[in-house]
């Protein structure tokens, strides 16, 4: 299997290798920064008060983000100025703006100033970017945490944090999940499952579980699971905007009673994002 990282960066660069001045300014700043403790996102999802934003580079280490500008930006000077006020304070992150309607050496001067700045924060510590771990590596963490981005292959590896030999199977089906307690899941959703639909918010507080086709089936789900006070500590398996389908730790999750009552389906809503084993 190849590099994480070297699969997840060339994933990035890509799926922006056609943004012109975007491509142009993000490739630049990695380069310069050249280190591989660093992760950068891209087209970073940013929860607004009306909506939603993407970042057009974000540094989830130390929280910051840089939005690449074109020339038409200088046509909505007041709009830019208000989106980028409501992500900052919405979600306490730092927005560095690159303005490309400048000749190019003022666009490499405002690149200089961007990573001379993120060079000068990671000097206070960071928690270096570690890629893909093992099983037995997050084992040995003693916790799960979103802000950790644990990323996991498959069902067998996430059984494997848990001290269990393997997903378990019926038949020649695997299952969608496990108990290690008796009000305690592990369960491992799968955004693309051909017969179960999971459904995940874009902020991913909720997740949404139904029968796709049987309505009986769908039926009985919900209603076993309303006789229950189930938690269910959640690996989320989603193909992301740069291709790589991978399962993420995303929460800790219990089921929402009165919404899945009214929406006949299991809604369940996220309780906490970290998780001690």
């Amino acid at each position: 299997m190849a590099d994480y990282k070297l699969t997840y960066l060339s994933q990035i660069f890509s799926n922006i290798d056609r943004k012109g001045f975007e491509t142009y300014v993000i490739a630049r700043i990695w380069n310069k920064l050249d280190n591989l403790d660093i992760k950068i996102v891209c087209q970073q999802y940013v929860k607004r008060e009306n909506g939603y934003a993407l970042l057009d580079l974000y540094f989830p280490q130390i929280k910051m983000g840089v939005e690449v500008n074109e020339a038409y930006h200088l046509s909505q000077p007041e709009a830019d100025l208000m989106r980028k006020k409501e992500v900052e304070v919405a979600v306490g992150v730092e927005i560095k703006t690159v303005d490309c309607s400048q000749s190019i050496d003022h666009v490499h001067q405002q690149i200089d100033d961007i990573v001379k700045t993120i060079n000068e924060r990671i000097q206070f510590g960071i928690k270096p970017w570690c890629g893909k771990m093992t099983p037995e590596e997050y084992q040995r963490a003693g916790v799960l945490r979103i802000e950790d981005e644990i990323i996991l292959s498959n069902a067998d590896e996430i059984c494997q944090i848990f001290g269990l030999e393997g997903a378990p199977r019926r038949g020649y089906l695997r299952t969608g999940g496990v108990p290690i307690s008796k009000d305690t899941l592990v369960w491992w959703p799968n955004a693309t499952h051909s017969i179960w639909a999971n459904e995940m918010s874009d902020d991913g507080e909720t997740i949404v579980e139904y029968n796709k086709s049987d309505a009986n089936e769908r039926k009985r789900h919900v209603d076993k699971h309303l006789a229950t006070n189930e938690l269910r500590i959640t690996f989320y398996r989603k193909r992301d905007n740069f291709g790589l389908n991978y399962y993420r730790f995303v929460g800790v999750y219990k089921m929402d009673k009165d919404a899945s009552k009214k929406e006949h389906k299991c809604v369940w809503r996220r309780v906490a994002t970290e998780y001690k084993l």
